[in-house]
């Protein structure tokens, strides 16, 4: 699905960064924390925005402190394309003085234009309602500590 990509800040930086390198530095507990566990493959409709023809993608916000990628927003997004990219976009936003410029130089693949399209996988987009019929939560969440 072609897209335009979208940040939540004007300061934030959009970025591609390996599936791997994600992995590698994520704060697991705060990425597990929200029922990330249970994802279906589908998008919900909250995380795209249509204007005049166009179709926005909104990227998962992250802040990069200490060594450790941790979130703001966009567990489910990143969780979801993770099962299918193995390049991921995201954005990270910028805290002044406690921003880690020297991981956020390593972890980046490469820029990411917000003028030009991208592409995420080809899946469902539904509402919460019609997601939440998808999801198994019939399974127990792997134990995470308290993330804060």
């Amino acid at each position: 699905m072609d897209c335009l990509a979208e940040i939540t800040a004007a300061t934030d930086r959009p970025f591609w960064i390996r599936r791997a390198d994600f992995l590698g530095h994520v704060h697991m507990q705060n990425y597990m924390c929200r029922e990330v566990q249970w994802v279906a493959n589908a998008y919900l409709k909250d995380w795209f925005r249509d204007d005049q023809g166009l179709r926005f993608f909104s990227l998962p916000s992250v802040w990069l402190k200490e060594g450790r990628i941790t979130f703001i927003n966009g567990r489910h997004r990143t969780a979801v394309l993770s099962k299918h990219l193995e390049i991921l976009p995201m954005a990270a936003t910028t805290n002044g003085g406690d921003d880690d410029d020297a991981l956020f130089n390593s972890i980046k693949y490469a820029d990411l234009k917000l003028d030009g399209v991208i592409q995420v996988p080809d899946l469902p987009v539904l509402t919460k309602e019609a997601l939440d019929l998808l999801v198994d939560k019939s399974r127990p969440l792997f134990p995470t500590p308290n993330p804060w």
